[in-house]
């Protein structure tokens, strides 16, 4: 009675789970602003950091990554893996059980005068379940830590998907506005070229041309428009929202400068990459989890061995105490399946391990030759767009004073909108590959480095 209340106490009790509508809602709804909140002050990450998370206030790129990690239902049940590896290191270490045989016999016939009620009782243990235990708890450590790692890079890749999402709208809200003003201007244009045409001071062919620019611009602005609102639904979708809620972001925060030495940069990071990326790391231990495995499976060759003491009485009433041992005798089965499927297991992952490491650096180089592209085409851009506003600015005046006529001033209105928004494209253009020579280098960028440069108190009081 004592042994089973023992059994009993030691196991575990079921807890019921349904999956009803009311259980999968309750796992959708975005979790309270408070709660959120603590959970970005207490995130443990290796590429993310904490920093304060206001959703009532304007985010900035490094918020709007922490909130999709903290968020995103999508990473609950990734998280859910990680569990599941910690229990099979449980597992990994369990020993068999002792086994307990009782046996009992009544004589029942025959010649049964002073005969006894005869039993046994015996208990066996494994006791080769300790040969390659060590191993199996190494290979289980290391499959658990590679989920880990694996977990944080679909993190890293889910916070980069924020912050992408984030930055095109960012661009495309300026983008929009920017047209808004460029359909502005065309409407301006062709209204006055419309009358002078009423007038006959323009040919028809003008009026024309100007409508057609007219509609140019409004198709423009509606199909930006249309892009602005795709986007803000699937930026909800990074953050893991509901679609059409409305975050608010501070603009000036995704601002990226240019990092004209990222080529070479890339070429710095590339050489210790397969100690950055987290990828590459979880891989690592992936590799280092089958090769324990394989030293378990060449351990199981050795025959299984179980001890085993026994005590009896026969049906004479002799008593006797002995001792048992059984070994199985390797003759078929000598794990050779086992070894064979780890080895080749382990020869698959170094394989993929050295494809995945010249990827990443063929990615990395790419990346770096992106930025540095970008970089140097964002100067001109800028230095032309500043020009054109000037110019614009004095055609408007000299149009106000009557030096030239209008419709110069209007061109050169025109020609400053198109080279902004031709810096905002080639904009958007730098901060996503900034984005993407982040994902690519494991957690870093030139922008960043640069943002980071400029809020160090340290570079301030310089």
């Amino acid at each position: 009675m004592a042994l089973l209340l023992v059994i009993a106490t030691g196991c575990t009790s079921y807890r019921s789970q349904p999956l009803d509508d009311q259980a999968v809602a309750a796992a959708l709804a975005p979790p309270a602003a408070e709660a959120v909140r603590m959970q970005a002050a207490n995130i443990h990450h290796p590429l993310l950091h904490a920093v304060p998370l206001d959703l009532a206030a304007p985010l900035g790129p490094d918020q709007i990554a922490l909130l999709a990690v903290v968020v995103n239902p999508g990473l609950k049940g990734v998280r859910r893996a990680h569990a599941l590896a910690q229990a099979q290191v449980i597992q990994a270490g369990i020993l068999p059980n002792p086994q307990l045989a009782l046996n009992f016999d009544h004589p029942v016939g025959g010649a049964d005068g002073g005969t006894f009620n005869a039993w046994g009782a015996g208990l066996t243990w494994e006791v080769t379940a300790l040969i390659g235990r060590d191993e199996r708890i190494a290979a289980a450590q290391d499959a658990a830590e590679q989920v880990a790692i694996d977990v944080a890079w679909q993190e890293w890749q889910v916070a980069l998907a924020a912050r992408l999402a984030a930055t095109r709208l960012v661009a495309l809200d300026a983008q929009v506005e920017l047209a808004g003003r460029l359909l502005k201007a065309q409407q301006d244009a062709a209204q006055r070229i419309a009358q002078a045409t009423a007038l006959g001071h323009q040919v028809e062919s003008e009026r024309i041309l100007a409508e057609a620019a007219q509609h140019e611009a409004a198709t423009t602005l509606a199909q930006l428009g249309q892009a602005r609102e795709r986007q803000r639904i699937l930026l909800s979708q990074a953050l893991g929202l509901a679609p059409g809620t409305l975050v608010s972001l501070d603009r000036p925060a995704f601002a990226v400068p240019g990092f004209p030495d990222a080529r070479q940069r890339a070429a710095q990071l590339s050489i210790d990459l397969h100690h950055r990326r987290l990828d590459l790391l979880a891989l690592a231990a992936g590799y280092q989890s089958s090769d324990a495995t394989l030293r378990a499976a060449i351990l199981a060759q050795f025959p299984r061995i179980s001890l085993g003491l026994q005590q009896s009485r026969d049906n004479t009433n002799v008593v006797s105490t002995g001792f048992g041992l059984v070994i199985d005798l390797p003759i078929f089965d000598r794990n050779q399946g086992a070894i064979a499927t780890a080895d080749a297991t382990r020869d698959k992952l170094f394989a993929e391990y050295v494809d995945r490491l010249a990827g990443a650096r063929s990615d990395l180089a790419l990346a770096g030759v992106d930025c540095a592209a970008l970089a140097e085409r964002l100067a001109p851009a800028r230095a032309h767009e500043a020009a054109s506003a000037a110019w614009a600015k004095r055609q408007a005046a000299g149009a106000a004073t009557h030096l030239i006529n209008r419709a110069e001033a209007e061109a050169a209105q025109l020609l400053s909108l198109l080279a902004s928004m031709d810096l905002l494209q080639l904009e958007q253009q730098v901060a996503e590959a900034a984005i993407a020579f982040d994902l690519a280098a494991g957690g870093y960028s030139p922008a960043n480095e640069a943002r980071e440069v400029r809020q160090s108190p340290t570079a301030e009081a310089r």
